[in-house]
């Protein structure tokens, strides 16, 4: 059940599983990495597949190079229209081929968080 995290903090923090509910209707998403021992991010397609990420780009096999075996931060944020509400979930993980047939990279979660910050805080 997602709580104020103190009292002088407006942020309301998700559980795992609200975390995956806001991702299963997210599109989008940028993935963070290491390259080169460098910090990089793509922007990603993503969606949610039981516990998993499935990550995928417009360029398929260049994505699958980049993340083979990487520990990886997915992030992905919104504002809510209606309410003016932004979310913003993490999951950090490690990253597999995908294996079913389809171009893209699963997404192993290790830590998943979010939060919530209601429309009269967001700047």
């Amino acid at each position: 059940m997602s709580g104020p995290a103190t009292d002088d903090d407006r942020r309301l923090f998700l559980t795992v599983e609200e975390c995956f509910a806001l991702l299963a209707g997210a599109a989008d998403g940028l993935v963070n990495f290491t390259r080169h021992a460098l910090p990089a991010a793509i922007p990603v397609s993503c969606s949610v597949e039981g516990s998993e990420l499935v990550l995928r780009s417009e360029a398929p096999v260049r994505l699958g190079r980049l993340l083979d075996a990487a520990c990886v931060a997915v992030e992905a944020d919104r504002v809510e229209g209606a309410t003016g509400t932004t979310w913003r979930v993490v999951v950090i993980g490690t990253t597999v081929a995908d294996r079913r047939g389809r171009p893209g990279v699963r997404v192993h979660p290790v830590e998943v968080t979010g939060h919530r910050l209601p429309s009269s805080q967001v700047a």
